[in-house]
């Protein structure tokens, strides 16, 4: 008895939480843009939290931005100080230039 109510609850859960880790976010550092379309020597990887500040390796030439659902933000000084800025791409890579640090709003399934 005590089974087939696990069971059941499980088989109720596994939709929420297949959906949950789907929309995990990703970012992801590299050391050059090529390094970052072919995805591969990856300086740095994260799923950051939604309102955490990261900051960003000094030695990373490009970032993989998160689709604009988590409302990414890049700052140009550490610790997420001074004017936040809409990252140049949403899921897709970026040129770090000035960009010292980056941090995700609470995603939004209407974006």
């Amino acid at each position: 008895m005590k089974t087939s109510i696990l069971a059941a609850a499980a088989a109720l859960l596994a939709p929420a939480l297949g959906a949950a880790v789907q929309h995990r976010p990703q970012m992801r550092q590299y050391g050059n843009m090529d390094d970052c379309r072919h995805q591969r020597n990856v300086m740095q990887y994260s799923e950051p939290q939604s309102g955490r500040c990261y900051d960003m390796d000094d030695r990373a030439g490009a970032f993989y931005s998160p689709e604009s659902n988590y409302r990414p933000r890049v700052y140009n000084e550490r610790g997420c100080n001074g004017e936040g800025h809409d990252p140049p791409r949403h899921g897709g890579c970026c040129e770090r230039g000035g960009y010292r640090s980056y941090r995700l709003g609470p995603y939004d399934d209407n974006s």
